[in-house]
């Protein structure tokens, strides 16, 4: 087995490249790919779409859409992954989740070959290179980037990227390879903004191996174009810069990123392998400065990601250990850790150079050390699987009931949200999809869901007093407060500890308004006629000395409001008579 690869110093380039050694480790990496596509595709089986991804379902599109192609999904620029996303929905609607994922797989795992690549190109032998990007293939603990289909965004900007990297350093350059990495840089800041950070790592690695005309080059059009687009356009959805909570963001993000990698949460163990790897980059850049620059760039790209990163999301409470930001530092960070494992050959070889048994007790200590941690990452890809199968399940369990709400014909407020995981759609939009035969057919649902989300589509709590019209007053009871009759309105005066309740019997739409004396939450609940449970219950704080609106839609349903304990409040719009019981 060969351990080291000769390097050609005028084209940095591994040379053997058809060598017996180096042809065995491609087919081994070519069926860790194949294993690694059939596994992820199996492990990903019940996904399903979730939260930010219904911003690319719901709102963008090229026909009239809410928000349009340019406009930026949280700071980042995300055309290509949107247009990926209404191509898929074209043919496929949101009836399988098969394609979305499968997309991210391919990307995924051409990312991993490209760093296997990449590996080999800076110097890495080809047993480590093979060994760590089978790791990657199975990064659990960067597993968000594995496991939820609107993560191509971040995993295209890397491909494209590394791409982008290579195509600026080779030596065959002429105009065509010049328009080819610029199409590669601007690909890569139209998926997201981490596509920032790699043009840059392309621009000083094309100054490190081919000087300063070369990166000037490289770097022209994508710095034009997206400056453009962000004085333009890219400007008007993004959240102010925070300098000063991004220092812990940056230093926490990497320290958990290079540990997590290994199974550890300690930021301790994190500090130390990077200054591991720094070390043993600075090693190699003495002995080799032209194939190791790259893999010292990449290495220091994942301190800039973080500070780009830190920039715009620490103030709004995004933690730094998230796994997607994991992942982007492993995918730069990979050269400098192949390197760092070589050296442990590399010093035995120093120590002991006649020693066979050193050596070859290295090379199996490296291995023992890989494959712990692929299974650590396998672990912790279980973890992250099954958590997003989870939200993604209760999910598309809301939207099932509330499919079934609108085939039955019942109305909604068009402007509800549907549910908690899918923020970006409301009920109008999704009842075009639904008439469209984009969903799949629902799946039965038990009734308390069923009456969650109509109470969730079907009452509306406003600090409004306009009533809507077509509606007419609703009669019903009230326990558990003293009723008095003022003028048109009827006052509801509790004991201390005591919330008056007020049922609305089955029969008509209501509205009315109540304001409470003092600041508290009420409660609205739907229920079949007769039963107080199950239930569907909106919750909803008011504030003292203010007047809200209540529409409840069903008519169908009991509906129970639960006004603020221990305070007296003012109904208007409801003709109330004392309840002969307490209400349940």
């Amino acid at each position: 087995m060969s351990t080291t690869l000769a390097a050609d110093s005028s084209t940095g380039s591994a040379t053997g490249e058809g060598s017996p050694g180096r042809r065995a480790w491609l087919w081994v990496h070519l069926a860790s790919l194949a294993v690694g596509f059939v596994v992820l595709l199996y492990a990903n089986r019940n996904q399903w779409f979730w939260y930010d991804e219904w911003d690319f379902i719901a709102r963008r599109g090229l026909h009239d859409p809410q928000w349009s192609l340019w406009r930026s999904h949280n700071g980042h620029w995300s055309t290509l992954p949107i247009l990926a996303y209404r191509t898929l929905l074209y043919f496929f609607g949101l009836r399988t989740y098969w394609p979305f994922i499968g997309l991210l797989i391919v990307l995924h795992l051409l990312l991993a070959h490209v760093l296997w690549r990449v590996m080999l190109r800076v110097g890495v032998t080809p047993f480590v290179a093979t060994g760590l990007a089978a790791v990657f293939i199975v990064l659990g603990s960067g597993n968000a980037n594995i496991v939820w289909a609107f993560q191509i965004g971040f995993v295209g900007s890397m491909v494209l990227g590394w791409l982008m990297v290579l195509s600026a350093c080779t030596v065959r350059w002429g105009a065509w390879r010049l328009v080819g990495t610029w199409v590669l840089g601007v690909a890569a800041l139209m998926c997201s903004g981490n596509g920032t950070t790699m043009v840059a790592l392309a621009t000083f690695a094309a100054l490190a191996e081919r000087g300063w005309r070369r990166a000037l080059m490289v770097m022209s059009v994508p710095a034009v174009v997206f400056i453009a687009w962000y004085v333009a356009i890219g400007n008007q959805n993004t959240a102010a810069l925070s300098p000063r909570t991004t220092p812990k963001f940056v230093g926490l993000g990497l320290a958990r990123s290079f540990s997590t990698v290994f199974g550890s949460h300690s930021e301790l163990v994190g500090a130390l392998v990077l200054l591991a790897l720094v070390v043993a980059v600075s090693v190699r850049l003495r002995q080799d400065p032209r194939r190791t620059a790259l893999a010292a760039l990449a290495l220091a790209s994942a301190f800039v990601f973080f500070v780009i990163a830190g920039l715009g999301r620490s103030a709004l409470g995004t933690a730094s250990t998230s796994t997607r930001y994991v992942y982007e530092a492993i995918a730069l960070g990979l050269p400098a850790i192949g390197l760092a494992l070589d050296m442990v050959v590399t010093l035995v070889r120093l120590i002991r150079p006649s020693s066979r048994v050193l050596a070859a007790a290295a090379v199996v200590l490296i291995g023992v050390l890989v494959l712990w941690t692929g299974l650590t990452n396998v672990r912790q890809l279980r973890h992250g699987v099954r958590l997003q199968a989870l939200g993604a399940l209760h999910l598309r369990q809301q939207l099932d009931a509330t499919v079934i709400m609108i085939n039955s014909g019942q109305a909604f407020f068009p402007e509800a949200r549907t549910a908690a995981g899918s923020p970006y759609l409301s009920a109008e939009q999704m009842a075009v999809m639904v008439r469209a035969g984009w969903f799949p057919p629902p799946k039965p649902v038990d009734r308390e869901l069923a009456l969650r989300q109509r109470a969730a589509m079907q009452i509306g709590v406003n600090p409004q007093r306009v009533p809507p019209a077509g509606f007419k007053p609703h009669t019903g009871t009230v326990a558990g407060a003293a009723l008095t009759r003022a003028g048109r309105c009827d006052a509801l005066t509790p004991p201390p500890a005591g919330r008056p309740v007020m049922l609305l019997p089955a029969g008509a739409p209501a509205s009315f308004t109540f304001s409470p004396d003092a600041a508290g939450t009420v409660f609205v609940r739907l229920s079949d006629p007769g039963r107080s449970a199950p239930a569907g219950t909106l919750r909803q704080p008011v504030g003292g000395g203010r007047t809200y609106r209540v529409v409840t839609l069903p008519t169908d349903l009991d509906v129970r409001v639960y006004l603020p304990p221990g305070t007296a409040s003012t109904v208007c719009g409801l003709t109330l008579a004392p309840a002969a019981a307490a209400i349940p």
